[in-house]
């Protein structure tokens, strides 16, 4: 419930998508995105049918609307037909508490005045996929949601795991981006990216990891990257903390990094979180094999970044961790 001009009213939408026409392609994929993920959307190319009176229909989509999403792009930030769409929340919500006015950007441009004081969702690098873009936008949506991001655990001051503190090589391949859909990153190579990634995943900057480890990313075969990029998306939580969103992205990038014995324990891990029952099951034999073929390196990494006590497959990671470090002190 929410005050509009001194009555109260139940928001009927998530968010309204202020867009102009030159950008109708791009809004409607940010559309379709955030209903198929669940929202409530109020999309003027979509429900305003003929007949319907469009300027009663765009005052009350906007009032009855929790948040505004604006395609933003240098048409947009021309027109002056689309100011007092995001004026209007942006008035609501001058100072951004409430995170009223999320700027999306999907090209390389500046936003109007007020608008550049707020941090956008950029969409538009070109050598992300799509299921990769659709990831990051969703995310940066539900951080607007819910608010701001905390670590789960105090730092490990004076330690650096082997694992953590050099960078996975990068594919062969790579290669630096370029043009104006390169946004700030422009002129980095993906082993840049790369390293970025690791100091922000060692820092427990989840967020800046999982965008820098997406960019990083030129094709499908890079299981590494695909396999840093989910322990990204983990975020420190357990299986059954993640929404149906949330668990199938991050299935998607650990089943591209298959291959990787230590991509294939985390994901038996966070499987394992999602479905079992209280109390949880035995150990399979099959798991069991599997974790014999980890590296205790990887099944440290895996544990420094995850926290999962009670699950079996956890039990079986630290007790490989701790085979491995008693290994490395014998005579």
């Amino acid at each position: 419930m929410r005050t509009f001009g001194g009555s109260m009213m139940t928001a009927q939408w998530d968010f309204f998508i202020s867009y102009d026409q030159a950008d109708l392609a791009w809004a409607t994929w940010l559309a379709s995105t955030l209903e198929q993920a669940g929202y409530r959307i109020r999309f003027a190319h979509w429900d305003d049918v003929p007949g319907s009176n469009w300027v009663s229909n765009l005052l009350t989509s906007i009032k009855s609307s929790t948040r505004t999403i604006v395609v933003l792009s240098a048409a947009y930030a021309r027109s002056t037909t689309n100011q007092h769409e995001w004026q209007e929340a942006w008035r609501q919500d001058q100072v951004g508490v409430a995170r009223r006015l999320i700027p999306v950007r999907v090209e390389e441009c500046s936003a109007p005045w007020a608008m550049a004081q707020i941090v956008p969702i950029d969409v538009f690098d070109p050598e992300m996929s799509d299921a990769m873009v659709r990831d990051l936008f969703l995310a940066g949506v539900k951080r607007a949601v819910h608010g701001r991001t905390r670590p789960t655990r105090r730092p490990d001051h004076g330690r650096r795991d082997s694992v953590t503190a050099t960078p996975p090589r990068a594919s062969a391949g790579t290669r630096t981006g370029s043009g104006a859909g390169a946004g700030a990153g422009a002129g980095r190579t993906s082993t840049d990216r790369t390293h970025t990634a690791m100091a922000a995943l060692e820092a427990r900057d989840y967020q800046r990891a999982a965008t820098e480890f997406a960019r990083a990313i030129r094709r499908d075969d890079d299981p590494e990257l695909h396999y840093y990029l989910g322990l990204c998306m983990m975020a420190g939580r357990r299986g059954n903390q993640m929404d149906h969103h949330e668990f199938d992205a991050l299935k998607r990038h650990l089943q591209l990094a298959a291959r990787l014995p230590h991509s294939r324990i985390a994901w038996c891990l966070v499987s394992y979180d999602w479905r079992s029952p209280a109390g949880g099951v035995a150990l399979s034999p099959d798991v069991s094999d599997l974790l014999s073929e980890v590296e205790p390196k990887h099944a440290r990494e895996i544990i420094t970044y995850l926290r999962s006590p009670g699950n079996p497959v956890w039990e079986g990671l630290l007790a490989t961790s701790r085979s491995g470090e008693q290994k490395s002190v014998a005579p």
